[in-house]
């Protein structure tokens, strides 16, 4: 419902973060996400670009690589929903 948030860590990570993040461009992010003190967090996530990601989606797609099956094989932490 999009209410939900989430805290993204990097640690000595400015110099990057200032250099390859774009404002008001959408992105998917995934890692490891954490759960503590009711709040969610995910330290050093792996970023791209909502165009990125459907590009490389196209081509898993279109050489059979199933994305089901390479998200479990990387062993993706999947949150409790409480």
């Amino acid at each position: 419902d999009g209410t939900a948030e989430m805290e993204l860590i990097w640690f000595q990570g400015h110099k990057w973060i200032k250099e390859n993040l774009q404002l008001n461009i959408p992105y998917v992010i995934f890692g490891k996400i954490y759960h503590f003190n009711g709040l969610f967090s995910m330290p050093h996530p792996e970023m791209e670009t909502v165009e990125e990601h459907k590009k490389k989606s196209a081509v898993r797609t279109a050489t059979g690589v199933s994305i089901e099956r390479k998200i479990k094989s990387e062993k993706y932490f999947q949150p409790k929903h409480y």
